[in-house]
């Protein structure tokens, strides 16, 4: 796991999951304990996603805590309200080598795809679980945690996966998000 993540990216990711399983579980989405499974599954397939994009651009991924994030879930976590936004993913155009780091320059589609590929694992994993769960409820749980964190993740709100979609392609942006609209309507509404 050191391999991936650096030993800050591990406590904020784990600062992280533990917030979001509280806003999930006292949401009444899920019990606590399936609530961290789940969140932690969900994460590291999104944060994992990110590493291999940013891997194949030999740039840097790096998961950091956006406190404010974490602040306005927590409070309206008391109204009832759903808000997931604990983190963002800084890209550096640099890979750490033996001697130094080497800078690189990316595009904004390049940015673009390294923020796509967090996101469609999520949605994937969201639809996929979507069809098991017709089968075996627990997928059920998986689906609707995938698709919270697919639908915050698309908000174009700054240094999140959703604005750099936006600048590469706002096109694609419009169609991810319209399908996760519908997936966190059927979350909260259906």
């Amino acid at each position: 796991m050191r391999k991936f993540f650096t030993e800050r990216e591990i406590l904020d990711l784990t600062v992280s999951v533990i917030i979001v399983s509280l806003i999930f579980h006292y949401s009444k989405i899920v019990e606590f304990k399936q609530a961290i499974l789940v969140t932690v599954f969900s994460f590291l397939l999104h944060e994992v996603m990110h590493k291999f994009a940013a891997k194949k651009f030999s740039c840097t991924s790096v998961y950091k805590i956006y406190p404010i994030g974490i602040a306005i879930g927590v409070v309206l976590m008391f109204f009832g309200i759903v808000f997931v936004m604990p983190g963002v993913v800084e890209i550096y155009p640099y890979k750490y080598g033996r001697w130094g780091f080497k800078v690189v320059s990316l595009t904004i589609d390049e940015m673009g795809y390294i923020a796509i590929a967090g996101i469609v694992s999520n949605m994937g994993v969201a639809l996929i679980s979507k069809l098991l769960s017709l089968y075996w409820p627990f997928f059920n749980i998986l689906y609707e945690i995938n698709a919270i964190i697919t639908f915050f993740n698309m908000l174009p709100i700054p240094k999140s996966d959703g604005s750099r979609i936006i600048e590469a392609n706002s096109g694609f942006w419009v169609i991810l998000f319209i399908v996760s609209l519908f997936m966190i309507a059927d979350v909260f509404l259906i």
